[in-house]
């Protein structure tokens, strides 16, 4: 497996940390021990089809996921700097996603799931990692074993979607390129993980998804769910009930918008 590590820095200049396949370069390791909140970086996730139609229009990482090899349910998603990891994983799942993401939203952690910091970890490391801002996630990124990898708990856009592999075809392809395979469901031009969308935003998308129905009609849809609170606008959103499935916390962000532009 091959993949062109180019122009990774144009997206962020330096702070931007690439990935690597299977050995880590001396450069990577001392940008990991001097990692900052404000760093990004580039990390893979193996998945099925299944699981990346829920991922590829933007989705939130906090949310509670099953894993492939163990029935437990924990939030966040693993992900690695190691497109080597992520192989084994790909000859069972097919996939694997290209993700540019914050060091905030990263975490040290174990085969469970448990992040680090909260197990005393950057205690731990301190000594070890002095110039990291979360010594846990710079040894769970270089001291991880054969599997160095991290948990993702934050929101990741289309645009942070940078690639997909498809192990079928052995070929990377952006965002944009994989859309047009027709494998998943087109490019619904809205972020399905962004809590700033406002009320007329939604009105407009699914009247532009439904085209037999105007921007009134959608707002009677759910001006009906309105005396249910915002928890009953939440669930339609997040549960698939008007098409889509939004994030956890962007479906809380938008019925709150949506109560109060029927309320006001």
């Amino acid at each position: 497996m091959q993949l062109l590590f180019e122009g990774w820095r144009k997206y962020l200049g330096e702070n931007l940390i690439p990935g690597y396949d299977r050995i880590p370069s001396e450069e990577f390791k001392e940008q990991i021990r001097n990692l900052n909140k404000n760093d990004w970086l580039i990390m893979y996730h193996g998945t099925t089809l299944k699981h990346l139609q829920t991922l590829i229009n933007g989705f939130d990482a906090t949310e509670e996921r099953s894993r492939y090899f163990s029935p437990s349910k924990h939030p966040g998603m693993f992900v690695t700097p190691s497109i080597n990891v992520t192989s084994g994983f790909t000859n069972i799942g097919g996939f694997i996603l290209e993700l540019k993401v914050r060091a905030a939203n990263l975490h040290g952690t174990d085969y469970g799931g448990n992040i680090g910091r909260k197990e005393g970890g950057d205690k731990i490391w301190r000594d070890d990692y002095p110039n990291s801002f979360r010594p846990s996630l710079s040894d769970s990124l270089l001291s991880g074993g054969t599997e160095p990898q991290a948990l993702l708990l934050g929101l990741v856009s289309p645009k942070q979607i940078l690639k997909i592999y498809y192990n079928k075809e052995e070929t990377w392809y952006t965002r944009e390129e994989f859309l047009k395979l027709g494998l998943t469901k087109n490019n619904i031009d809205i972020d399905l993980s962004s809590p700033n969308i406002s009320a007329e935003e939604l009105f407009a998308f699914f009247s532009k998804q439904h085209r037999n129905l105007d921007t009134e009609e959608i707002k009677k849809v759910f001006q009906t769910k309105v005396s249910g609170g915002k928890d009953a606008i939440r669930d339609l959103l997040m549960y698939g009930g008007v098409g889509v499935k939004f994030g956890k916390t962007a479906a809380n962000s938008i019925a709150k918008k949506i109560i109060q532009y029927f309320n006001s």
